[in-house]
């Protein structure tokens, strides 16, 4: 008896702080390969030009793997054939040079130039993949990668030291050595280096030059911007504002009719977020629903997350604090392994449609700020069109520690 009261206590614990389970809308599955995604994403994909894909923390296998279904999915039977990465749009040449042309060495490439959290054997399997469909593919239907972020003003200097020792570069897609020179000689104050920045920002805005160019140069000269002038909540706020315009760009320059979606963190594509004006919200305000939105969130695991430790910074696995009242934890005991919710099937139901604590760790983790950080509060219905629930999270393996 006993037993059982204590039993009911744990049940009346894990159902009873939320209001709306027992007529909530859900599929779950024991794992992610055999979850329905059709049948679930089958309106979203067919109704929209654009789908934010996020991840509740970079660094974890599964919402890797999730989104690659998905991905998987979008490309081959509903024509999505654009992919935008949280990475910046000079640093993807090569992957696409690769995925189109299968020239240059990818695992190199992808190493070498696109920030740590996507250089994993995920993503080094879904550009395999890209790369064999694209070989099947006419012209029209080859599937297009490119990157939307800041452009990290290292990355210069590694490529001319790492072509110098042995070459890793080859097959980098595009660094312009006079473009990238010019900015690296500039000396002075940072108001007379914001003054020639921003100078060169519109000089190059006025060139006739080609679009990968032209692109390439802006995403770089904002990206020098950002690094030297903006700090704290302005820096987030102005690197928010350089991946919309990057976005947009990219997505006006589909035909017609064409189709992507953006491979981020769910702070960036989610239509709202508490901490800024998201790309998403932004997104959303130009494109309106053509523009959708699928999250993830999760109950407890492990994530691979870049450790800020005595100065300094290293790439380690953190255990994720479990939160007992975030979404994840609550609807653990509906959740076989993967669970997904539909927020305008469930439209009325307070789980989508009132404020829910739920888990959000970004790329970098600080042991002495560990109890402020991994927990947002939003409104699933404002933030995303479905959201996925993975149990139980491991780190993603990455192909270089850095």
């Amino acid at each position: 008896m006993i037993r059982i009261l204590i039993l009911m206590v744990i049940c009346v614990n894990c159902y009873g702080q939320i209001n709306g389970i027992e007529n909530l809308k859900y599929v779950t599955s024991a794992d992610i390969k055999s979850f329905d995604y059709d049948g679930e994403l089958k309106y979203i994909a067919e109704s929209s030009q654009i789908i934010g894909l996020g991840e509740a923390t970079h660094g974890t296998s599964e919402f890797e793997e999730l989104r690659i279904e998905i991905i998987k999915l979008l490309v081959t039977k509903y024509s999505y054939r654009h992919i935008i990465l949280e990475a910046s749009y000079p640093q993807c040449i090569a992957l696409n040079e690769y995925i189109n042309n299968g020239t240059g060495n990818c695992k190199k490439a992808l190493a070498a130039f696109v920030p740590w959290p996507f250089v994993t054997e995920g993503m080094l399997g879904l550009l395999h993949w890209l790369k064999e469909y694209n070989a099947m593919m006419p012209l029209e239907r080859k599937v297009q990668f490119y990157g939307m972020d800041r452009y990290g003003t290292h990355v210069y200097r590694y490529v001319k030291m790492e072509e110098e020792r042995n070459g890793i570069a080859t097959g980098n897609g595009w660094v312009d050595t006079a473009f990238f020179s010019q900015l690296e000689r500039i000396e002075g104050s940072e108001k007379d280096k914001h003054e020639q920045y921003t100078k060169m920002l519109k000089e190059q805005m006025k060139k006739p030059e080609n679009l990968i160019d032209s692109i390439a140069k802006t995403n770089v000269i904002r990206s020098y911007i950002m690094h030297n002038f903006s700090h704290g909540g302005k820096r987030r706020a102005y690197r928010e504002g350089l991946i919309f315009d990057m976005a947009s760009v990219l997505i006006d320059s589909f035909f017609k009719g064409e189709k992507g979606f953006i491979y981020a963190h769910n702070d960036h594509v989610s239509k709202r977020y508490s901490g800024r004006e998201s790309l998403g919200k932004m997104l959303y305000e130009r494109y309106g629903d053509k523009y959708k939105v699928i999250g993830t969130e999760l109950k407890e695991g492990k994530a691979m997350v870049k450790m800020f430790t005595n100065d300094q910074y290293r790439l380690d696995t953190i255990d994720i604090i479990l939160q007992r009242h975030s979404l994840g934890y609550q609807l653990s005991g509906i959740n076989k392994g993967v669970l997904g919710i539909d927020c305008g099937k469930n439209k009325g139901n307070p789980i989508v449609d009132k404020r829910q604590v739920v888990n959000s760790f970004g790329a970098t983790y600080s042991i002495e700020k560990a109890d402020k950080l991994g927990i947002d509060h939003l409104t699933l219905s404002k933030s995303y069109n479905y959201l996925f629930i993975v149990n139980s999270t491991t780190p993603t393996v990455n192909l270089v520690k850095r």
